[in-house]
């Protein structure tokens, strides 16, 4: 029989997300079997996060990456005693009504907000081919 639990984590911070990480090993030390990436958030105005990322830069994609970092160990000894562990990345239809252009997607988009060449206005601009 699966086990659910609930474990708050808040993609907009890095220590929530460490907090989540650390609790999930704490109720799971033998391991788990999948990590189920589904939270987002939508473009809107920039804004910073407690760790100077724009917010839905944090949620959509550095909070993803840095829980999964986080219990990586954990699948790895699922995957070890079980011969198989999963990561699940769901993805939103907002990509299909607003297209994501990749030769935007560089390293400078991936600065703290405040830093030359950071996103500086609407993170619309990404998506939509506008922005600096």
């Amino acid at each position: 029989a699966a086990k659910l639990v609930a474990i708050e984590c808040d993609l907009m911070s890095f220590a929530s997300v460490r907090q989540a990480a650390a609790a999930v090993t704490a109720q799971f030390p033998a391991g788990i079997d999948v990590v189920c990436l589904n939270a987002g958030i939508g473009p809107s105005d920039e804004e910073a996060t407690e760790d100077g990322f724009d917010h839905t830069m944090q949620v959509n994609h550095l909070g993803h990456f840095l829980l999964t970092k986080e219990l990586l160990p954990l699948l790895e000894k699922a995957a070890q005693g079980k011969g198989d562990a999963r990561i699940v990345s769901v993805s939103s239809f907002v990509r299909y009504i607003w297209p994501f252009h990749a030769e935007a997607a560089n390293a400078v988009y991936y600065r703290k907000l405040g830093e030359a060449g950071s996103l500086g206005g609407n993170s619309m601009g990404l998506m939509c081919r506008g922005g600096p």
